[in-house]
């Protein structure tokens, strides 16, 4: 089966490539992933290599930012005073330290970096169609997230209870002008002098503040508890540059202080944190009901995107029980959890591998395990593609690809036939010396860079497999065949199958 942009790309027959290629949603998820690899390509130069490229950990070092934000806001609320007066008195205080005034502006520009860091891991994952069936909760819990972040941000600058502030109650007045109970909060504990001084809605603003930044931790686990292995944290190289970088400028620019607020009248213009406080010209001048009732929906509708968007789902992995050895290697590569062993003491072999049907997303990485060929995806010959590899190495080298590769393969065509896989992780290393012993001249794999596989492992699970550091390995024998391994931006496919290794 031949692919439209790569005609050279042969789809292997032990996938249902159908229900994972076609459609209008993913050509145009396709078409927003061209885009998005095109335009990271500068960070790509600048760094050297795709192996190197810090947005491809977007999501590990935004829990590293959210985890400073989060010491630092800590720091801050042992000096923090409640009351109008209190709470900006408080703030300038710290402001005047030395210490308080480095670990302020790193509260700041961690947040900032936050924001950042979660939209970038977001868009990634909505582009690499990472969002749909078995990932539906962690798309929703992540989307949740950006906006409890935004929440967090804004009860911030509330707490500081400077001239800004004057602007953000004009917009909460202005949302809340329709509900007798809204303003009656209002004129009671915020405008008039029935407030007093004001401790009890700065009170309820860092309960929210805390609160909420709790919970977003509460959500980080959800986010992530249905994986194996989930990554923390960054590769101590981005820990160590994001932190440097976050120091450097809370040291070299700290953020300063705004006049104390000023009941009498709005002040004439305030800096708008672009990150944070985007929405704040909108609610002065903007219908309210428009504005909010908007953002909601818009909210409401990234969440619910998964369900929103219908798609044939990648089936299941299947087991077959008359092969099964009970031998685990499934079990311990499954990036996501989906495979355990249940015993059957009226077995030949007791143990048998099962698959959890709305965990497994179909990557593959359990067949390149699996030393019996008892792993296959539903109605397709689990020895689909070792037929294929044999026929390929009988007509010279063979090279394996994986499934983002041959999605935008359109210029890598000339290069020789290449077999393409839903991941790399799917080859066993026994089908690569199978494809030596059929006479392929070299075999070459070509993967996504470490931290940006699709399916989370599937180049590092097969580089420890090669290197005879995870089972099942490279046979010895194979040890000095022409075997190569690249690992590169799906859109640099060519440059690879140029120059192998």
């Amino acid at each position: 089966m031949s692919h439209d942009d790569a005609p050279d790309t042969t789809l292997t027959e032990s996938v249902d490539w159908e229900d994972r290629t076609s459609g209008r949603v993913k050509r145009f998820l396709l078409f927003l992933e061209r885009l998005t690899l095109r335009a990271e390509r500068p960070v790509e130069a600048v760094v050297g290599k795709a192996q190197f490229n810090p947005l491809h950990h977007t999501g590990p070092i935004s829990v590293f930012l959210f985890v400073v934000v989060f010491a630092t806001g800590l720091y801050l609320t042992m000096f923090y005073r409640f009351g109008f007066e209190a709470s900006y008195e408080s703030v300038s205080d710290l402001e005047a330290s030395l210490a308080g005034r480095f670990v302020r502006a790193a509260h700041r520009y961690g947040s900032i970096a936050l924001v950042v860091t979660t939209v970038l891991h977001g868009w990634r994952t909505f582009v690499m169609d990472r969002f749909r069936g078995p990932r539906r909760v962690a798309w929703l819990t992540g989307v949740a997230m950006v906006g409890l972040v935004w929440i967090i941000g804004v009860t911030g600058y509330w707490l500081i209870w400077d001239e800004r502030v004057e602007v953000l109650n004009e917009v909460l007045i202005r949302a809340l002008r329709d509900s007798a109970t809204g303003l009656d909060f209002l004129l009671d504990f915020v405008l008039t002098d029935a407030a007093g001084s004001g401790w009890p809605v700065l009170l309820l603003l860092f309960f929210l503040h805390v609160g909420i930044s709790i919970g977003v931790a509460v959500l980080i686990w959800v986010h992530v508890k249905r994986l194996a292995r989930p990554m923390w944290l960054p590769p101590s190289f981005w820990a160590a540059v994001v932190g440097v970088s976050v120091i450097i400028m809370s040291a070299v620019w700290p953020v300063g202080m705004l006049p104390a607020l000023d009941r009498v009248s709005l002040p004439d213009s305030i800096p708008v944190d672009p990150f944070f406080l985007f929405l704040v010209p909108g609610g002065i001048s903007w219908n309210p009901a428009l504005l909010w009732g908007g953002a909601l929906l818009l909210m409401a509708g990234a969440m619910f995107l998964p369900w929103l968007i219908r798609r044939g789902e990648a089936p299941a992995i299947e087991v077959d029980a008359d092969r099964c050895t009970g031998c685990r290697l499934c079990v311990t590569d499954c990036p996501y959890d989906a495979l355990h062993l249940i015993d059957l003491k009226d077995a030949a072999h007791p143990p048998l591998a099962v698959v959890t049907a709305d965990k497994c997303v179909g990557c593959g990485i359990c067949i390149g395990s699996c030393p019996v060929e008892a792993l296959a995806f539903p109605g397709h010959p689990a020895d689909a593609l070792w037929n294929e590899t044999r026929r390929a190495a009988a007509d010279g080298d063979v090279t394996f690809v994986c499934e983002r590769h041959d999605a935008h393969a359109a210029d890598a065509a000339g290069h020789g036939t290449a077999i393409a896989v839903p991941c790399v992780g799917m080859v066993h290393p026994d089908l690569i010396g199978a494809a030596i012993d059929a006479g392929a001249g070299a075999v070459q794999v070509v993967g996504c860079p470490p931290g940006d596989c699709a399916n989370r492992e599937g180049p590092a699970t097969l580089a420890a497999r090669l290197n005879r550091k995870r089972r099942p390995r490279l046979r010895r024998r194979y040890r000095e065949a022409p075997i190569s391994a690249d690992w590169v931006n799906p859109t640099r496919l060519a440059t690879a199958l140029a120059a192998p290794g």
